[in-house]
């Protein structure tokens, strides 16, 4: 009643002294009551309402990220490609759009910090001629780098082999999904990052890309249902773990090798 009610219905109250306890019989009371109920009712259908959008966004999450990794793992090769070099489009665009600002005069742009931005996430750009991009519009020096990248991209293609190719875009894809969305390590805001310490570990200056991409960020994310043989869960649980490869835990020490896998539609 006092935290629903008027400011003038408790003023009342407090003037004529009753007890909280006290039974009150009066229209105007009543009015006030029900006034107060459906405050209350409105008040809880609201709380209800917003948990429910949080859910309907977790939700949409949980269907892009599961649909992704749908296609990496059962999708087609090409598919597979098409995604990856959407990745590397809109990478190096984001990245080039944060330096190639078209209301700043070409002379002023930033191509060192550039250069340095995009060689960590891209160092087969280091021959590219950073300095002709001055003689461009922001979105001509934008296309020009995502040209440039998807030549890049081609080359390490004809390199690996496409069956490598798709076999190491399956990997990295997977892990930066897993990673990035379904058990981040979260890095402070800037570019570069001014201070940042993880685990044991305390970076300073050092690029966004970079942690972005340093393995021993990772983590680990597990999908599955397991419908029998607990008994081999709880025996990779009990392996003991330590300091391995890039990851300074958490990584058996007795390696985990899986010997055969049935997929189930």
């Amino acid at each position: 009643m006092r935290l629903f009610a008027s400011d003038r219905v408790i003023a009342m109250l407090d003037r004529m002294g009753f007890d909280d306890s006290e039974p009150i019989e009066h229209p105007m009371v009543t009015r006030s009551i029900e006034r107060a109920q459906k405050r209350v009712e409105d008040r809880n259908f609201a709380i209800r309402k917003q948990l429910l959008q949080f859910d309907d966004v977790l939700s949409r999450q949980r269907e892009v990220i599961y649909a992704q990794r749908r296609l990496i793992l059962l999708g087609k090769d090409e598919e597979v490609k098409e995604a990856a070099i959407g990745m590397v489009e809109e990478t190096v665009a984001s990245l080039a759009e944060n330096f190639l600002n078209p209301e700043v005069h070409p002379e002023d742009w930033d191509l060192e910090g550039l250069k340095a931005t995009l060689l960590d996430t891209a160092p087969q750009l280091q021959d590219f001629p950073f300095a002709e991009l001055r003689a461009l519009k922001a979105e001509e020096a934008v296309e020009r780098l995502v040209e440039a990248a998807l030549k890049a991209y081609e080359a390490r293609e004809a390199e690996l082999s496409p069956p490598l190719m798709r076999a190491v875009e399956r990997f990295v894809i997977l892990n930066v999904v897993d990673n990035a969305f379904l058990d981040p390590t979260p890095i402070p805001d800037g570019d570069p990052v001014a201070k940042f310490q993880y685990q044991d570990r305390v970076y300073e200056n050092v690029a966004r890309a970079q942690l972005l991409n340093a393995p021993q960020l990772f983590g680990y994310t597990v999908f599955g249902k397991v419908t029998s043989g607990m008994d081999v869960v709880q025996k990779i649980r009990n392996t003991p773990t330590g300091a391995g490869g890039p990851f300074p835990t958490d990584v058996p020490r007795t390696p985990v090798v899986i010997q055969s896998i049935t997929l189930l539609k």
